[in-house]
């Protein structure tokens, strides 16, 4: 929920003068805090939900005010309030339909007022809210703990939930998640919560046992949200697939056993230029699945795990590749056709620098130990996690081969 524009309109607007010109579909969003910027390159920075404040020192072209207010409506601020009067005196006609087109706030306070006092009363506000909503969030966990409580929580929710309506619970699982620290975490929450922006019933958010928890209370279109939402998703996929099958790399990537369409368009894109890459050591580094390696006094240990220092998205994607590859190979094969086979021959991988890398570990066999089919695939799941750097490594000189 939080702290929003409608609110500062209604709590601040006769202190602070605020006039409200345009985007007022926009006003339900929260504030996540309030920063003054006079010039565009540090809006990149921004983390989404910000209100900007602004005395139109580096933007007194339109064209200049035009482009500020494109890179944060990019950037997800929540408004732009702009300190009239010595830089800045008339805001264009054409500037306030494109923000109502947008549905992005857009104020104006008078040069009088200091926007050092406003800027502190709004990040003070933020700072309560916040606090507020992290009580809340708390009180939710403890009655997804124990549901004995519900009783006990009903007067510290009726102040900002119907508790006596309805209550829709949504799991939203971010893949990596668990790995992530609090910054990180906070930032994707940051994301998610931009979607929420059409929700006009109170809500909580927050991170719980794996999972992105929304709790909304008394929306009977939740489903239809959740399509909508949906739908999105997959027509930016569709999108991402569509620009990556125009490049020279997609087929060759796709055609890779275990990358399907989308997994290849995330690691086209998170790749770049492949040709930066002079040699297949750089770019296995990149994605951090070149070995570590331990030293202790002459022993130099060359086998450790791998780095993980590269790029976090394309391992994970990679990565994924290979487990599915994993999973499906052996299963339409006869145990003959597996036991004590170099796992390169079981995955049928015939490209010849994948199996330089793969087959010449002689230890990468499958064994089978006494029991079921299952325990076989297990068993190759666990000799290909010990030496998944080779294997992956395989697959991206694949694609360096390109």
């Amino acid at each position: 929920m939080g702290f929003t524009l409608a609110d500062a309109l209604n709590q601040s607007q006769e202190q602070y003068h605020l006039k409200l010109l345009a985007g007022q579909e926009g006003c339900s969003n929260a504030i996540s805090w309030v920063h003054m910027i006079e010039d565009t390159t540090i809006i990149q920075q921004l983390w989404g939900k910000e209100l900007v404040v602004t005395t139109g020192h580096g933007f007194q072209s339109e064209e200049e005010l035009f482009m500020l207010i494109k890179y944060l409506i990019k950037y997800n601020s929540v408004g732009l309030i702009i300190n009239i009067g010595k830089y800045i005196f008339e805001i264009p006609s054409a500037i306030i339909d494109y923000c109502n087109e947008q549905e992005f706030p857009l104020l104006t306070i008078p040069w009088e007022v200091h926007l050092a006092d406003l800027i502190k009363d709004f990040c003070m506000r933020c700072l309560y809210s916040e606090k507020e909503d992290r009580e809340l969030s708390k009180l939710f966990q403890e009655i997804l703990t124990n549901n004995q409580i519900v009783e006990e929580a009903r007067p510290q929710l009726m102040s900002a939930f119907d508790v006596d309506g309805n209550f829709q619970v949504v799991l939203i699982s971010v893949e990596g998640s668990d790995n992530f620290n609090a910054i990180e975490r906070r930032k994707i929450a940051f994301q998610i919560e931009l979607c929420f922006e059409k929700i006009d019933s109170s809500y909580a958010f927050f991170w719980y046992d794996g999972y992105y928890v929304l709790i909304v209370n008394n929306l009977s279109q939740t489903a239809k949200l959740i399509k909508e939402y949906q739908k999105e998703i997959q027509k930016i996929k569709e999108r991402l697939i569509m620009l990556a099958k125009e490049t020279k790399y997609f087929d060759a990537i796709n055609s890779i056993f275990g990358i399907g369409e989308f997994s290849a368009a995330i690691i086209i894109a998170e790749l770049g230029d492949i040709n930066r890459f002079n040699n297949i050591k750089q770019l296995t580094a990149y994605c951090g699945l070149d070995p570590s390696i331990k030293q202790s006094g002459k022993s130099i240990n060359t086998h450790g795990p791998i780095s993980k220092s590269g790029n976090k998205y394309i391992r994970h994607y990679l990565f994924t590749a290979v487990m599915n590859i994993v999973r499906i190979a052996p299963l339409n094969k006869k145990e003959d056709e597996v036991i004590n086979k170099p796992i390169a021959e079981v995955l049928g991988l015939e490209d010849t620098s994948s199996q330089d890398l793969i087959s010449s570990q002689k230890e990468i066999v499958i064994t089978l130990d006494p029991g079921t089919r299952d325990e076989i695939i297990l068993h190759a799941s666990f000799s290909l996690i010990k030496r998944v750097t080779g294997f992956v490594s395989g697959s991206v000189c694949v694609l360096h081969d390109v």
